[in-house]
């Protein structure tokens, strides 16, 4: 039995380590949020386009730390807990050298009826 329990928690321990890589070597920003809307996924991506320390904003409310915008609110929260839609793409966020870029909100339903929400800021996406 403990031998199963630590090879479990070393077979999650790699998983880890893997997704941990592959996030960090994406090169659209990454932002994973938890059902509170407190930031738990904060990429090196998502650090360069924002300008701003995943070691700072982790465990922040994504609205204090973020500020996207569309056309018709300036607030996120709601488009994305309140929408039949799984994907939203006509959010944008200020990045760090004072361009509007392209920010993709993603909720879906996770394992156990958890849902689960992301962002995904894109450096090709900005508006002129």
């Amino acid at each position: 039995m403990v031998n199963q329990l630590l090879q479990r928690e070393n077979s999650l321990r790699k998983e880890k380590q893997e997704t941990d890589i592959l996030l960090q070597s994406l090169t659209d920003g990454v932002v994973g949020l938890d059902s509170n809307n407190n930031l738990i996924v904060f990429n090196t991506a998502a650090e360069k386009l924002t300008g701003l320390n995943a070691t700072n904003v982790l465990g922040k409310n994504v609205d204090e730390i973020l500020h996207f915008y569309q056309q018709h609110t300036d607030h996120i929260a709601a488009d994305v807990h309140q929408s039949n839609l799984n994907i939203l793409m006509d959010h944008y966020f200020v990045g760090d050298k004072g361009k509007d870029m392209q920010a993709t909100i993603i909720n879906s339903k996770g394992f156990g009826g958890n849902n689960a929400t992301g962002l995904i800021l894109s450096p090709e996406k900005t508006l002129e």
